[in-house]
């Protein structure tokens, strides 16, 4: 037993990231490290496998763009677990790309995909896209989605990105009307 904590102990203290803390993800820009094509491959494991750890924007931006790849593979990648595709998705918001929104948009309206991966693909959409794209994009996906928790959320995106016509309109046709009350809260405050 004595020996089992120690090798716990042990593993704690060198599986820990050799990574500075991070500034806030407002403190302004973060410059990349320089890192090898191994090292970047090591920290997304690490940061994808981080359960107890949050991965901020900053640490994300710290991979940079070569990052980009592995990160949109993993997200497309249906045997990956879908925790692990909405990290790697987090991933690629923070970091940023010229594919990210169109991935973004593509795995939000993908009823394939699980609906961990898509809200997270929305929370994307809200992030990297205009106002009036993220109504055009996400409106059909409120409208039409099968799952519940993903025009809901859609729902709450869209209160906070001018779509309250939408979100009230679907709040009428929902079986559930209480999915939609937080969107609707949200855009009856801004009347």
């Amino acid at each position: 037993m004595r020996a089992l904590l120690l090798v716990l102990l042990a593993a704690q203290t060198t599986t820990a990231p050799h990574v500075k803390p991070s500034p806030a993800p407002d403190a302004g820009p973060v410059t990349p490290l320089s890192l090898s094509a191994d090292d970047v491959h090591e920290r997304i494991e690490m940061y994808l496998g981080s359960l107890e750890r949050p991965v901020t924007p900053a640490m994300w931006k710290q991979l940079g763009p070569a990052a980009i790849p592995e990160l949109e593979k993993i997200a497309r990648d249906p045997q990956q677990f879908p925790r692990r595709r909405a990290s790697a998705l987090n991933g690629i918001v923070a970091i940023g790309s010229l594919t990210a929104p169109d991935l973004m948009v593509e795995m939000a309206k993908d009823e394939k995909q699980p609906t961990t991966v898509r809200i997270t693909a929305i929370s994307g959409v809200a992030r990297l896209l205009p106002n009036e794209r993220v109504q055009q994009e996400l409106q059909p996906i409120l409208k039409n989605a099968v799952s519940g928790n993903v025009r809901r959320s859609a729902a709450e995106v869209l209160a906070v990105h001018g779509g309250c016509s939408a979100v009230r309109a679907q709040a009428k046709r929902e079986q559930q009307p209480e999915r939609m009350a937080k969107a609707v809260k949200v855009c009856d405050q801004k009347k």
